[in-house]
């Protein structure tokens, strides 16, 4: 049985297990510097979940409430664990309770960022036709371009805006 442990202090039994994973799973150009995580940690919209099957670590899935959507910031899987359905169970299990979704990814243009696609659209996510990119998590780097794909539909215009504005004013700020 899946389930979101949702870690709002460094004391949580899972910030460790979180955070290594965390760091392992995402280059260091799409990671929060330590102190801005620390920050956001309690802030009401914000969900920094452990993801726990059988009472196991296995994953994480941190995520912002926009409104009427879910934007997934961070997702990852145990490396022992990828491969084996998994990740489909997680966000199976997310995505039943979280009606509209948003996530982004790298554009699809190797085995692995292709394989990455083809795997959230397996679960019902479209991509969105619009020019997005991401903010920069540190100083030194510059905005790069992502995939929006959405759930169970494309956006409107509107809640593009509503989920970019969100982005940039608010998930982004202060983040250095």
């Amino acid at each position: 049985m899946i389930r979101f442990s949702r870690i709002t202090a460094h004391t949580h039994p899972f910030f460790a297990d979180a955070f290594d994973l965390y760091a392992q799973s995402f280059p260091i150009h799409e990671q929060r510097l330590s102190k801005s995580q620390q920050n956001i940690l309690s802030h009401p919209q914000y969900h920094c979940d452990a993801v726990l099957e059988d009472n196991t670590f296995c994953g994480i899935l941190f995520s912002w409430e926009i409104g009427s959507l879910t934007y997934i910031e961070h997702f990852a899987v145990s490396p022992s664990l990828r491969g084996q359905g998994t990740g489909s169970r997680i966000l199976g299990e997310f995505l039943k309770t979280h009606p509209l979704t948003v996530l982004e990814i790298d554009p699809p243009q190797d085995d692995i960022s292709i394989r990455r696609e083809k795997f959230y659209q397996r679960l019902g996510l479209v991509s969105n036709d619009v020019s997005h990119y991401h903010p920069p998590y540190r100083p030194q780097t510059a905005p790069h371009k992502l995939v929006v794909m959405s759930y169970p539909r494309t956006l409107s215009s509107a809640e593009y805006q509503m989920f970019f504005d969100y982005l940039q004013n608010t998930i982004m700020h202060q983040v250095y």
